[in-house]
């Protein structure tokens, strides 16, 4: 493309230097946080200081009779195949796709002498996707590229990118974390890294293998898995909890067989939280018969209850029918046929 553009425009600036500009600028955008421009700003950015060494030399190479002045190669430069119209405003000027824009960001990340650090998180997305093609060892050295910009990163995402570039978790940074909402497809999760008290939420697993030795209390809540297995001693199995799961294979089945009943004891206070949410104190009746698991998490949490704590009390509950699953994976629902026990625990006589 880039050897076509020279051709396309007469442009004399070589595919290595046409690279350097287009890296120059998404550098910009990354800096000022923006991914769109006027063409006007766009020729004004191709003029300055930064970009000028590279201008002054390409206008070297044409013929006296044909030389562009820095104006016209930048307004030459503006019109590059790499870039489309934005529907960001009229006018407006943006890269082409994600994909080129993602892999401007990234020469510049590989180019930057101090540590990369984009005015916004979005800008690392690009980066990743568009290196998921390259070779491993380039993939490596973006991510360690990338590493000043952890911190900025949510949970899910962080470990969303780390398994695109490196192709497994090797970090033990995600101990007593929320992951939501990842499609996980062929990895072997937890090989070479241990976690601990770790929470799986609305995601999808494809033919991932969990290796139980390096894995502590792992809860799912209304995840879907297919063709999953666990490696490794079951007897670890006990560290894996399922709320409001799926699979295609047994999978769920064959690990809770072989997981210890946990002792439920001293939980008779998260048990009427739990119910609370459902049928307030001071309410003649039940409010409500469904509720977003969220906020039964949030209100528990609040009271000091551990997430695996109140998965473990509402999957109990769930067994002896106090509660059920509601139509919408999200929210779990009373057990309308016991709401007369209901109302005999919460002493609502």
């Amino acid at each position: 493309m880039l050897e076509r553009e020279r051709e396309r425009q007469n442009l004399h600036i070589t595919p290595e230097n046409q690279s350097t500009l287009l890296a120059l600028l998404a550098e910009d955008m990354c800096e000022r946080n923006y991914t769109s421009e006027s063409k006007e700003k766009l020729i004004e950015f191709f003029k300055s200081n930064k970009c000028l060494s590279i201008l002054e030399e390409a206008r070297k190479s044409y013929k006296v009779s044909e030389r562009p002045s820095i104006d016209s190669l930048s307004n030459t430069l503006s019109n590059h195949a790499f870039f489309d119209r934005s529907n960001q405003g009229e006018g407006r000027v943006e890269f082409v796709n994600e994909f080129v824009f993602g892999n401007y960001i990234a020469q510049g990340i590989l180019e930057c002498d101090d540590d990369w650090i984009a005015s916004d998180e979005r800008f690392v997305e690009p980066a990743v996707l568009s290196y998921v093609p390259r070779h491993h060892e380039v993939k490596e050295k973006l991510w360690g590229a990338l590493s000043p910009m952890n911190e900025f990163l949510s949970t899910s995402d962080r470990f969303r990118y780390e398994l695109s570039m490196l192709g497994e978790i090797r970090s033990n940074s995600y101990d007593e974390c929320s992951i939501m909402s990842l499609n996980i497809k062929e990895y072997t999760l937890f090989s070479h890294s241990q976690v601990s008290e770790v929470s799986f939420s609305d995601c999808v697993f494809n033919d991932v293998e969990f290796v139980a030795k390096n894995i502590t209390d792992i809860t799912f809540i209304n995840c879907k898995l297919y063709n999953c297995k666990v490696t490794g001693r079951l007897e670890n199995a006990e560290s894996f909890l399922f709320l409001n799961c799926i699979d295609n294979n047994g999978f769920i089945n064959d690990v809770d067989s072989f997981r210890r009943e946990e002792d439920s004891g001293g939980l008779d206070e998260l048990t009427r939280l739990i119910l609370e949410r459902y049928w307030r104190v001071g309410s003649a009746q039940i409010d409500r018969l469904h509720i977003p698991m969220v906020r039964i998490y949030k209100a528990c949490q609040q009271q000091g209850y551990s997430k695996r704590q109140i998965t473990l009390e509402m999957k109990r509950m769930k067994s002896e029918k106090l509660l059920e699953n509601a139509d919408n994976g999200e929210y779990i629902a009373i057990n309308s046929n016991s709401i007369a026990a209901i109302k005999d625990m919460l002493g609502r006589a």
